[in-house]
């Protein structure tokens, strides 16, 4: 019966020891990433990171519609082979909120819809971001020649922006509010 209480003695000690250790381990870790981190900056960010699917080709562009408050993401149409393609044979956004056409200059340039199988509505928006005007387009599909659908209203307003679509199918006129400058874009 003697050996009883030093054996249990031995364990107590054992687990003491043990959770000395963690606790010295633990402590040595924590103190491990308070000295790196005070060499990190000053004031770091989370960059954005998009669980969206990309989608091949195009870039993405973040903005925002003054009023609305927060950010969107549209899909980046840039360059003149990206403007041609457009949606075309799209059946979805990869959940993007649409395509933002950016122009170089401004323009007065048509749109068409060869091979887009979803109906479209489109707003325009002159080089500070001032709604200009929008329109429906429908679809053409199996077809050569389809219409060019140009900006309704006065020819003489001259654009820099297309967002396509401005709303699905839209049936409230578009907001004459200010739609904001691009605040990122990502190729």
């Amino acid at each position: 019966m003697s050996d009883a209480p030093s054996a249990v003695d031995a364990r107590s000690r054992r687990g003491a020891i043990i959770r000395w250790a963690a606790g010295i381990l633990v402590a040595v870790g924590l103190l491990g990433f308070v000295v790196l981190g005070a060499n990190r900056p000053a004031d770091p960010q989370l960059l954005p990171h998009s669980s969206r699917p990309q989608v091949q080709d195009f870039g993405e562009i973040a903005y925002r519609i003054s009023g609305a408050g927060n950010e969107r993401c549209a899909l980046l149409a840039e360059t003149e082979a990206q403007r041609q393609v457009g949606l075309m044979n799209r059946t979805d956004l990869a959940d993007h909120d649409g395509m933002l056409f950016r122009f170089d200059d401004d323009t007065r340039a048509g749109f068409y819809m060869k091979d887009t199988p979803m109906p479209l509505s489109i707003a325009w928006f002159d080089d500070e971001g001032r709604f200009v005007s929008s329109t429906d387009m429908e679809p053409c599909l199996d077809r050569v020649e389809c219409p060019i659908t140009t900006q309704p209203g006065p020819t003489d307003s001259p654009w820099r922006y297309a967002r396509a679509p401005w709303l699905i199918r839209a049936s409230a006129p578009a907001p004459r509010s200010r739609w904001a400058a691009p605040v990122a874009t990502s190729a």
